[in-house]
């Protein structure tokens, strides 16, 4: 069975974004593991407001990986790799994790991590040392309570700091 990774960046109070979704307080001096990540990776899923943000730049970041966007309103995309999907997130991911292949990234955002979160497997947060004040959360609310295992740590000389947890019980 396949393995749903959250692979993420937050701030140190919590969040993925600015509250208008900007993402310009990332550190961009280093990789941070991402190479070694995304090579296990073969399929990705996100958001629409994340496919949005990734159409913007006018490239596709992720060559040779097939994506899944969760969307009501958008159907086709000038890159050939991305695919769109709506309904209910958890049974598609569920469905997707029984099919054989390489991990699956969930890219983002918050709310799409909210719907499949019983599902993730695998949570990667780097974690920039500075405060946001506001934004879009790491994490929505939702209920029910999910046990994480703490796998490996790594930390880097501008202050960023890796977490990689696997879920408990698996």
């Amino acid at each position: 069975m396949r393995k749903l990774s959250y692979f993420v960046a937050s701030s140190l109070d919590g969040y993925i974004a600015t509250a208008d979704g900007r993402v310009d307080w990332l550190f961009q001096d280093g990789d941070f593991g991402y190479a070694e990540f995304i090579e296990g990776v073969d399929l990705l899923l996100m958001g629409r407001n994340t496919y949005d943000f990734i159409l913007a730049g006018g490239k596709w970041h992720f060559p040779g990986k097939k994506a899944w966007v969760f969307s009501t309103s958008r159907r086709e995309s000038p890159f050939k790799e991305v695919l769109f999907t709506q309904g209910d997130a958890l049974a598609f991911v569920r469905e997707l994790k029984a099919k054989k292949g390489k991990k699956i990234w969930l890219v983002g955002g918050a709310g799409l991590a909210g719907q499949v979160m019983e599902e993730v497997d695998e949570l990667v947060v780097s974690i920039h040392p500075l405060t946001l004040g506001e934004g879009v959360p790491l994490f929505p609310r939702r209920e029910g309570r999910i046990s994480w295992r703490l796998r490996s740590t790594n930390s880097w000389p501008n202050g960023l700091v890796q977490l990689t947890y696997d879920r408990a019980g698996l």
